[in-house]
């Protein structure tokens, strides 16, 4: 655990792409593991604020209510403030989850890490699936960040989140994969075809499901303090260019039903981080030998099954 964020952050180095990185803190591993883990937080959000990279950001991870005691809240919280952190954690994604938040007596998840002081307008509250109306209204006013998992709801098959609620409500919220993929764009058709289906309503969710998908840049950007998401100057160079030649006109009536149906489907040309180019024309301009790495891969996954 000790140093592990310093080697996720080396691998986004080499590649050149932004992270905001943390350490998953819970319970389950007994107090050794959970003390490194809140040590390996505070000390990497030090370093973040001190060398002011503006390639890099972090948060204070924790995995979900459920597997954290109220000790371990209180000192999260306790840590974090010193470098005015926000906290990245599950909410509510299982019914187990708010079902366990009752039993230490409070009405829900959102209620308990409200009582802790988790929500800041940093926190990323992964889920909020078993919520209530008036969770929502907490989160609002506390004006923490939610974001949707589709994909990953559905594999686990714990709920969905109403998220033209949280729209409605103008709450921050994005759109997010929580490891089932590696592209956010299939993430936002996943939500955008879930919420359909979980309301049974063939005529919701094609603005609010892109404007959620919109927001990740701007949720990026309130964590780490850097403006992304539009080509404008004093923002930052962050560009896709997609392999897509429409059928039919794009005006700014129909842009929207383009993306979600057909730039979805299309590849990525060129990729452009921070000015520079990543990948162009397909091919990617990264000094990595990338068949020695999936090589590596493939060999440091077989001991980790034994392991395991």
């Amino acid at each position: 655990i000790p140093g592990s964020l310093d080697k996720i952050e080396k691998a986004f180095d080499k590649v050149g792409l932004r992270s905001i990185l943390c350490y998953e803190v819970s319970d389950r591993d007994g107090a050794k593991t959970r003390d490194e883990g809140l040590e390996e937080n505070i000390r990497y959000l030090k370093k973040v604020k001190k060398n002011k990279d503006s390639m890099r950001a972090a948060l204070f991870g924790l995995h979900a209510s459920f597997t954290i005691k109220d000790k371990t809240f209180k000192k999260a919280v306790e840590l974090g403030s010193e470098v005015d952190a926000g906290f990245h954690i599950h909410c509510a994604e299982g019914i187990e989850d708010l079902q366990l938040a009752k039993k230490r007596g409070y009405k829900g998840v959102v209620h308990l890490l409200n009582h802790f002081n988790i929500l800041n307008p940093k926190t990323i509250l992964a889920h909020c699936i078993h919520i209530s109306g008036k969770e929502l209204a907490i989160i609002k006013r506390t004006e923490a960040i939610a974001v949707h998992n589709p994909s990953s709801n559905m594999n686990n098959a714990v709920g969905v989140m109403n998220l033209l609620q949280f729209v409605k409500k103008d709450v921050l919220v994005g759109i997010g994969t929580d490891g089932m993929w590696i592209d956010p764009i299939r993430e936002y058709v996943n939500s955008f075809l879930l919420q359909r289906i979980n309301q049974v309503k063939p005529n919701i969710a094609f603005m609010e499901t892109f404007r959620a998908f919109k927001n990740n840049s701007g949720i990026y950007s309130r964590i780490s303090g850097i403006k992304a998401g539009k080509i404008k100057n004093s923002w930052v160079g962050d560009v896709i260019i997609k392999d897509y030649i429409p059928p039919t006109p794009i005006s700014k009536d129909n842009v929207i039903g383009h993306f979600l149906f057909g730039i979805s489907n299309s590849g990525t040309l060129t990729t452009i981080c921070n000015g520079k180019v990543l990948m162009e024309n397909g091919l990617l301009n990264l000094n990595l030998n990338t068949k020695a790495i999936y090589k590596k891969s493939n060999e440091l996954a077989k001991k980790l099954w034994k392991r395991i």
